[in-house]
């Protein structure tokens, strides 16, 4: 998906709303992931029970910190991911 062209200079105003959208955006993205690795963290043994969740969550982590690196939610994914990849014994 293709986000509007807008030009900052032209238009400041749309452009701070497309970057609030944009933070809105991945900040759900990141809380979904988030979820996730907190369900699987409700488990005796997050690594074998919350197998899927934990998967689900580094993928969501993954995508989030190759896509969007230069964010600070790609950054903080980035630090989830970790997270995840220890819960799962990579």
């Amino acid at each position: 998906m293709q986000g509007a062209k807008v030009d900052a200079k032209k238009n400041p105003e749309q452009a701070a709303v497309r970057e609030k959208y944009r933070g809105d955006f991945l900040e759900a993205i990141k809380n979904s992931g988030e979820a996730r690795l907190l369900a699987a963290k409700t488990f005796a043994d997050p690594g074998k029970d919350g197998k899927q969740l934990l998967e689900d969550s580094l993928k969501t982590f993954s995508e989030l910190s190759d896509k969007y690196e230069i964010y600070v939610h790609g950054v903080m994914a980035l630090a989830y991911r970790g997270e995840v990849q220890l819960a799962l014994g990579m």
